[in-house]
């Protein structure tokens, strides 16, 4: 089985959560939106070179993670309830990215855990995200020792490059 066939039964497994997300017009799918696109165009591709390859292998890797974190979160609280703090969830998910893929040192990391634990339960909790931590949090993207470009907007890019060509 080729990944392309893995991400077509992936789809099929995980349809209820994305055709949800996507007819709530959740800020959660619009997060997704470009992987979701840049896959489905890959995949009409007449030939696949590596680079698209590899691109459609990180996409695949990210949306699975993304939808697995969200699974994870339903079994404490439902679907509409983490809907309701999309805004919320999105924040906690950028900031895993973040802490995921930028170059950080130790106390950035060690503040990106505890913030990523405390957004998870204003989540749980279904409580608002202070303009406190908000800031705090903000200041930990400034501290970062490269600049730091997220996934979603990485995938905006390479649909960009291809309307170009």
């Amino acid at each position: 089985m080729t990944i392309l066939q893995d991400f077509q039964h992936w789809m099929e497994e995980k349809l209820t959560i994305i055709s949800y997300l996507q007819e709530h017009d959740s800020l959660i799918y619009l997060r997704l939106e470009s992987v979701l696109t840049v896959l489905g165009l890959i995949q009409t591709f007449e030939e696949i070179t590596d680079e698209d390859l590899e691109v459609f292998q990180w996409g695949f890797q990210y949306l699975n993670e993304q939808i697995f974190t969200l699974e994870q979160l339903m079994l404490e609280v439902s679907l509409d309830a983490i809907e309701q703090q999309s805004v919320l969830y999105n924040y906690m998910m950028d900031l895993s990215d973040f802490y995921m893929d930028a170059v950080l040192d130790d106390d950035i990391k060690e503040a990106c855990e505890q913030y990523l634990l405390l957004l998870q339960g204003l989540l749980l909790h279904q409580k608002p995200l202070s303009d406190y931590i908000y800031s705090q949090i903000e200041s930990l993207y400034l501290e970062a020792k490269e600049p730091y470009v997220s996934i979603p907007s990485m995938f905006e890019s390479y649909m960009d490059i291809s309307d170009d060509e």
